[in-house]
């Protein structure tokens, strides 16, 4: 899972970083959703389906807008959704949607 630098040590050289030490840098996990299938979805009970709305209402729209931006995208896990932007977002979100109903 890719961790993300807070942002106000985001424009730190690399002297100023061995300097503090990583230590210093808290480091939190980019936010992310295991989209599930159509009958997987079928089978949460309400309370877990607004859970599951809620965590994927919570990701960053795109990631030009992200605090992700300075990594590497290509190691993170494909099975996972980190943006709205991702296609398989709004069907996962529609589907959710339309078992709420």
């Amino acid at each position: 899972m890719p961790l993300v630098v807070k942002h106000k040590y985001r424009g730190f050289n690399e002297s100023e970083i061995e300097e503090l030490g990583l230590e210093a840098f808290t480091m939190r996990p980019a936010r992310r959703l295991m989209p599930l299938e159509k009958d997987e979805l079928a089978k949460l009970t309400k309370s877990r389906l607004l859970e599951y709305r809620k965590k994927a209402l919570s990701l960053e729209n795109s990631l030009a807008e992200s605090d992700y931006h300075e990594q590497n995208i290509k190691d993170w896990d494909p099975a996972y959704i980190y943006f709205k932007e991702d296609p398989r977002w709004q069907l996962t979100y529609d589907l959710v949607l339309h078992y709420l109903a």
